[in-house]
């Protein structure tokens, strides 16, 4: 597992998490809470917001870094969904979204 500023890069949305809209993201921070809530949101997870300033501070490699743990994420929807991401006759279909911990208006 790939820490960013203390805390795990690549975080499960599955209800579970106590993390603020700070570190999830609006987006993370609303699926989460949806989940919590018992709500019928397809299982998820997100990249934390310190991934972000990790590489725009300059810490390119950090991208490297977390990329096991995004395909262990990725893996993890393909239990939960019984599809398969890129072969089979039942794929998984990911949506990627950005998600500011403040929204940022086009």
């Amino acid at each position: 597992m790939t820490w960013v500023n203390g805390r795990d890069a690549v975080v499960p949305l599955d209800g579970g998490s106590l993390l603020p809209r700070e570190v999830l993201g609006n987006k993370g921070f609303g699926l989460n809470l949806m989940r919590a809530g018992g709500l019928p949101v397809p299982p998820a997870f997100c990249l934390v917001t310190d991934v972000c300033s990790a590489f725009l501070a300059g810490d390119e490699g950090v991208l490297d870094r977390v990329w096991p743990d995004v395909l262990d994420g990725l893996r993890r929807l393909e239990r939960e969904t019984s599809r398969s991401f890129g072969r089979g006759p039942r794929p998984l279909l990911l949506g990627v979204r950005s998600g500011a911990a403040l929204s940022m208006p086009g």
